[in-house]
């Protein structure tokens, strides 16, 4: 049963990034998927530390509500009630917020932080100030961007000329090469001294870069399936579907991820090679909405160079759940990390 926000609000839980230490070969391709989630990380922490409120709590909660956009940047915040959706560049992160006499609370569904943020409006919009004191202005919106919603994504039904399905396989393999290559330099980056703590300068050049290949390859691939819809067996080349899989693990658009989900869902209860792609990211898309991953294919690293298994359900039945979508034991698939070098804790 997919677990998915369709047409408003679902219970979010808190959940953790994951990085992984390894992204070729077979567990390659699996722990590259991880890796991406360091990107949501830094920016789930650069959507958090922003700012926080004065005024009693039903008016200020009745005044953020819609959404707004910050005046020097693309970034925006969309408030419905108690959840806040913070967009970026076609990234989504959630939080729980808490309003006060006082302020707000935003807490991201990503991580276990609470931030406190003071707010201030004025005629030209609003400001989030900074615990340290920057401040940031926001522009009120007269309508939420579709980046800012949280349900998912409308695909397309155009079916597509055979003439058009070549062409649009290639763009896919060059931009899966592009995102592989980036994820295979993280993994070298990481797996040295300096690379281990997630902030480091030199784990952070790669994510910057990372990002830069990212945004454009989820732009273009939802341009796609609002066309055409997902990219599935029936019409494309294996190859072409695993790819699209690929930048959707990749994204951090919980929209595409939401939609696309239950489509490789169904690919999966029928062809068993499909059913590794459906564990990685139903298990991504639920740590996303705040609920336990199934699979436990999803990891995050700590400054210490640790990688915690997050949330799992039921973790007593964990290698039951595998077999059936055709995946090995979880011990052997965390020896493959700790191959690379890395403590692996299973957090419960």
């Amino acid at each position: 049963m997919i677990r998915a926000a369709r047409g408003g609000w679902q219970t979010f839980r808190g959940c953790r990034r994951a990085v992984s230490l390894r992204a070729t070969g077979i567990f390659g391709r699996m722990e590259s998927h991880v890796i991406t989630a360091l990107a949501v990380t830094l920016l789930s922490l650069s959507a958090c530390h922003e700012p926080s409120a004065s005024g009693p709590a039903p008016m200020l909660r009745e005044r953020l509500a819609g959404a707004w956009q910050r005046v020097d940047g693309p970034p925006v915040l969309h408030f419905d009630g108690d959840r806040c959706v913070f967009a970026d560049d076609g990234r989504q992160v959630l939080f729980a917020v808490t309003y006060g006499d006082g302020g707000i609370r935003r807490r991201p569904l990503a991580d276990e932080i609470e931030l406190e943020e003071r707010v201030g409006f004025s005629e030209a919009g609003m400001t989030l100030t900074y615990p340290g004191g920057r401040v940031v202005a926001y522009r009120r919106l007269a309508a939420v961007p579709d980046d800012a919603r949280a349900d998912p994504l409308e695909l397309g039904t155009r079916k597509p000329a055979q003439t058009e399905i070549e062409p649009l396989c290639a763009e896919l393999r060059e931009r899966t090469e592009r995102d592989q290559q980036i994820r295979n330099e993280l993994a070298a980056v990481m797996r040295s001294p300096q690379g281990r703590d997630p902030q480091s300068t030199a784990t952070q050049d790669v994510m910057q870069r990372m990002r830069k290949i990212d945004v454009p390859n989820t732009q273009w691939l939802v341009g796609i399936v609002r066309d055409v819809g997902w990219i599935d067996r029936e019409r494309f080349p294996d190859r072409a579907c695993s790819d699209a899989f690929l930048l959707v693990q990749h994204s951090g658009n919980l929209r595409l991820m939401q939609a696309v989900l239950p489509l490789i869902e169904g690919e999966a209860r029928t062809r068993a090679e499909v059913g590794q792609e459906f564990a990685l990211l139903y298990d991504r898309t639920q740590l996303e909405l705040g609920n336990p991953q199934r699979y436990g294919t999803q990891l995050r690293g700590d400054s210490a160079g640790v990688m915690h298994v997050r949330r799992l359900e039921d973790p007593d039945r964990v290698d039951e759940r595998r077999r059936s979508v055709g995946l090995g034991p979880h011990a052997d698939y965390l020896e493959h990390f700790r191959k690379d070098g890395a403590q692996v804790v299973v957090d419960r």
